[in-house]
C-alpha cells in the first residue's frame, strides 16, 4: 500500500480553495454531522466548511517504501462506550520487524499529526519502521476522531482509550515496556494519555513538536529564529475554533487533558522526550515543559555532574536548528537529520526499557 504524508496547507494551497465550494459545503452540512451534544451555529458550520475545503488541498508527499523485513498490518480497535463517548472503532496500523523476535514484544503507540482536523493516519511510516527495527517492538499507529465533527475532548478520549485497550492485552505485548508517542497534535495526545495513565503504566513518552500550551494566542506565538516551516497564526486560530467549544464554566485551554503543560509533573513517565525545530512557533511549548519537569524534579540544569547526566538520560529536549513544524515530512529536510532525531527519541525509550529491566 502506498501512503502519503499529509502536511498542513500553505498560503499558496489555501489560495486554491474555490469560495463557491466552501459555500456549497456549508449549505450541505446537516446538524447530524456534529457531535450530538453540541448545537451547530452559523459560525461552526462555516468552520466546518472551511476545514472540509482545506482537507481537499492539503499537500501530500509519498511515504518511503516498506522494508522487506517489516510487516505492516491494517486493523481496527473496538472501544466500548465510556465517559459519555459512544462505542466506536478506530483504524490502526501495526508495524513489526520480522528479523527480531521475542515471546512478548514491547509496544509503542503513536499518533499522527493533523492540527486535530486533517485525516492523516499512516503518515509516520519512517518513524514507525525505524522504531520497530531498532527496538524490536510492535508499533501501533492509531487513528482518532477529528474536529470540528468531533471537538475536544473526543480525540483525547480516543487516545486514552486506545492506550487502555493496549494495556488490556497482556497476552499480546510486554506491557512493562509500554510507551506512547506522537507528532504535532499527535504529540499532544501522547502527552495527555501518558500523564493520565501515569508512570506506573507508561515507561516513556515521545512528543515531536506538540502544542502543550493552547492558552497561548496563535498571534502571540514566536519562534527562536525566523525561517520557513512555521504554521501561520490564522491556521492555528482556525484549528482552535474547530477543536474547542467555548464553556461558561471553565476555560478548556487550561485543562491539562488538552494543554499538557498544566499537568502535574509527577504524573508523567520517568522518561520524557521532546523535540522541536527552531523555526517552529511551538518551540516554546516543548522547551517550557522540559524546563518544568527538570526544575520540579529538582535538577539544577545540565551541568556536568552525576545527577544531571542521569536526568538527561531520562528527560530530554532536542532543539533542531534551522527547521520548522513537521520538518521530518517536508521535502528538502536531509534524511540523515531526520533519522538522527528519531534515533535520539528511540534512545530515551531504550533507557526506559533498561530502567524497567533493572527494577
Amino acid at each position: 500500500m502506498v501512503l502519503s504524508q499529509v502536511n498542513l496547507p500553505t498560503l499558496e494551497d489555501l489560495r486554491k480553495i474555490d469560495p463557491s465550494t466552501v459555500i456549497a459545503t456549508a449549505e450541505s452540512l446537516l446538524p447530524e454531522s456534529y457531535h450530538p451534544q453540541h448545537k451547530p451555529t452559523l459560525k461552526s458550520v462555516s468552520i466546518n466548511a472551511i476545514i472540509s475545503a482545506i482537507r481537499t488541498v492539503a499537500p501530500t508527499n509519498p511515504q518511503p517504501p516498506l522494508p522487506s523485513d517489516i510487516n505492516e498490518t491494517h486493523f481496527t480497535i473496538s472501544l466500548p462506550a465510556a465517559r459519555g463517548e459512544p462505542a466506536r472503532t478506530l483504524a490502526a496500523i501495526r508495524y513489526e520487524c520480522t528479523s527480531k523476535s521475542e515471546p512478548l514484544r514491547p509496544v509503542h503507540v503513536t499518533f499522527h499529526g493533523s492540527g486535530f482536523v486533517i485525516p492523516s493516519l499512516g503518515t509516520n511510516r519512517a518513524f514507525c519502521v525505524q522504531f520497530a527495527k531498532e527496538m524490536g517492538a510492535v508499533v501501533l499507529d492509531v487513528d482518532y476522531r477529528k474536529a470540528p465533527e468531533w471537538p475536544f475532548p473526543s480525540a483525547m478520549n480516543d487516545a486514552l482509550d486506545a492506550c487502555k485497550w493496549v494495556l488490556s492485552q497482556p497476552d499480546q505485548f510486554d506491557l512493562t515496556r509500554f510507551t506512547i508517542g506522537g507528532f504535532s497534535a499527535g504529540g499532544n495526545l501522547a502527552l495527555s494519555a501518558a500523564w493520565q495513565l501515569g508512570p506506573s503504566e507508561v515507561a516513556a513518552v515521545v512528543a515531536f513538536y506538540p502544542r502543550t500550551q493552547l492558552n497561548i494566542p496563535p498571534s502571540a506565538r514566536t519562534a527562536p529564529h525566523y525561517g520557513p516551516g512555521a504554521v501561520p497564526a490564522f491556521l492555528y486560530s482556525l484549528f482552535n475554533s474547530a477543536l474547542i467549544i467555548p464553556s461558561d464554566t471553565y476555560d478548556p485551554v487550561l485543562d491539562p487533558v488538552l494543554s499538557a503543560a498544566f499537568a502535574p509533573v509527577s504524573s508523567f513517565p520517568s522518561h520524557v522526550y521532546l523535540n522541536c525545530g527552531t523555526f517552529d512557533t511551538v518551540w516554546t511549548d516543548s522547551f517550557d515543559l522540559w524546563k518544568k519537569i527538570q526544575v520540579l524534579r529538582q535538577i539544577k540544569g545540565i551541568e556536568d555532574d552525576d545527577v544531571a547526566r542521569v536526568q538527561m538520560a531520562k528527560v530530554r529536549f532536542d532543539s533542531v536548528v534551522g527547521v520548522g513544524h513537521a520538518y521530518d515530512s517536508r521535502k528538502g529536510t536531509p534524511k540523515d537529520l531526520v533519522e538522527k532525531q528519531f534515533a535520539s527519541a528511540i534512545e530515551i525509550v531504550k533507557n526506559a526499557y533498561d530502567a524497567r529491566k533493572s527494577h
